[in-house]
C-alpha cells in the first residue's frame, strides 16, 4: 500500500559528531538555541563554525522564523539538549524537532537538504509535511512523524513495513492479519502500530481489534 512507502529526505550518514549536529547557535541573548548564526538583529552572519556558517548563507529565512516562533524556538532549545546528551540518538532528536510544527519541520528540511554534513543530520530525517495528497502519510506526517521516520531508519522495521505495504495491497486484503504481523515484529513497529491507532486508525486502515 503506497501509504506506507517511504519518503525520506536524504541528507548524509551521521559523520559528525553530535556536537556539530548541535554547533548551529543563535548569536542573541545568550540563550542557547541551536540552529544558525543569527545575530540579536535578525540579520545572519558567519561565526566561523561550520554548520552556523551554512546556515546564515543558505537558511537564514528558516532559521529567523524559528527563532520568531515560541513553539519553534522551545523546540530547538530541547533539542540542543537532546543531542548533547550521553548517547544520544540523534535521529530521534532530530525527527522530534521536525514534527514540533511546520515552522520546525521547513527549518529541519532546510538543513537537510543545505547543510547536512556542516550540521550532522541524519541521512534518515523525514519530511513531516502533510501534503503528500495520501490520506494515511498526511495522517501519518501530522501525528506519527517520529515513530514513523524511526521505523524507516531501523532496517528490520523498514523491512517489516514492506511486508505489510504488500500483505494490505493483497487482493482482499486481511488488514487485522497484516497489521498484527507488522506489530509483532519490533518495538519501534509497535510504537508506530499504537501512534496510527490512536490517530489515523481511519486512514490507514488500522483494525480496531489485533
Amino acid at each position: 500500500m503506497g501509504a506506507w512507502k517511504r519518503h525520506l529526505v536524504m541528507g548524509v550518514v551521521l559523520a559528525a559528531a553530535a556536537g556539530s549536529a548541535g554547533g548551529c547557535k543563535k548569536e542573541t541573548t545568550g540563550t542557547d538555541a541551536g540552529g544558525g548564526g543569527t545575530d540579536a538583529s535578525g540579520m545572519c552572519a558567519p561565526t566561523g563554525d561550520a554548520c552556523e556558517d551554512c546556515v546564515a548563507a543558505s537558511c537564514c529565512t528558516e532559521s529567523n522564523a524559528c527563532y520568531g516562533d515560541t513553539t519553534c524556538a522551545a523546540a530547538d532549545e530541547t533539542f540542543d539538549t537532546c543531542i548533547g546528551g550521553a548517547g544520544a540518538d540523534l535521529q530521534t532528536c532530530w525527527q522530534t524537532f521536525a514534527a514540533t510544527n511546520a515552522i520546525a519541520n521547513t527549518y529541519a528540511q532546510c538543513k537537510s537538504t543545505s547543510c547536512g554534513a556542516e550540521c550532522a543530520v541524519p541521512s534518515t530525517l523525514g519530511d513531516c509535511t502533510p501534503n503528500t495528497g495520501d490520506d494515511c502519510d498526511d495522517c501519518q506526517n501530522t501525528y506519527c512523524c517520529v515513530e514513523r521516520y524511526g521505523c524507516y531508519g531501523d532496517a528490520g522495521c523498514n523491512a517489516a513495513d514492506t511486508t505489510l505495504d504488500g500483505c494490505l495491497a493483497a487482493n482482499p486484503p486481511d488488514p487485522t492479519a497484516c497489521w498484527q504481523t507488522f506489530n509483532d515484529s519490533g518495538t519501534l513497529a509497535a510504537d508506530r502500530v499504537s501512534c496510527a491507532f490512536a490517530n489515523c486508525m481511519a486512514e490507514c486502515m488500522v483494525p480496531m481489534v489485533m
